[in-house]
């Protein structure tokens, strides 16, 4: 077991049980895989950021316009979210992203969120709550669930930002799900 007082990114295979990230001393819980989607495929077929909310069946629904294997690797990020955190509803932000989104180290305003990147370069986590602590670079197609300020008790939280790639020429493709009672 992780020491609680020194929280430190957890890194596991995809097929890791996704309760794992309610364990009280696991602050993030990075799922390593391979990129379900071609990058390029996931690039051209997501421009600007869909904002929805709804059941899995709802939110499959309305995605039914992008490419088979994104629309059912959301389907499937959708639903196992959903069963994780036992709410029948989950709120989906799909965006493509050209700029320094979220350029500063922060906690988000949730209880769980998930993240994970089609295209483009991931997330940038620190690896201990310390501000020179090394950080490490979420690869594109990795799961990334972590608690949020709102998470019941006292959760460890790491810090995270969205990679700057403001005048790169970048473009990233990234889904967010969170709780849609949460934030």
């Amino acid at each position: 077991m992780l020491d609680r007082t020194e929280p430190t990114l957890l890194i596991a295979t995809p097929e890791t049980d996704w309760r794992t990230v309610l364990a009280e001393s696991v602050p993030v819980l990075v799922l390593a895989r391979t990129a379900p989607v071609d990058p390029a495929a996931a690039r051209s077929a997501v421009e600007g950021s869909s904002r929805l909310a709804g059941t899995p069946d709802e939110l499959k629904a309305a995605l039914r316009y992008l490419p088979s294997a994104l629309a059912a690797d959301i389907d499937d990020l959708v639903r196992r979210f959903s069963a994780l955190t036992r709410r029948p509803a989950v709120r989906l932000r799909l965006e493509a992203v050209e700029g320094d989104a979220c350029r500063r180290f922060h906690a988000d305003y949730t209880d769980l969120r998930l993240v994970t990147t089609y295209a483009g370069p991931g997330t940038d986590i620190r690896e201990t709550p310390a501000e020179d602590a090394p950080v490490r670079r979420i690869g594109t197609g990795d799961i990334a669930l972590s608690k949020g300020k709102l998470f019941p008790g006292e959760p460890p939280v790491l810090l995270h930002r969205s990679p700057p790639i403001e005048g790169t020429g970048e473009r990233r493709v990234v889904l967010v799900l969170d709780t849609p009672d949460a934030g």
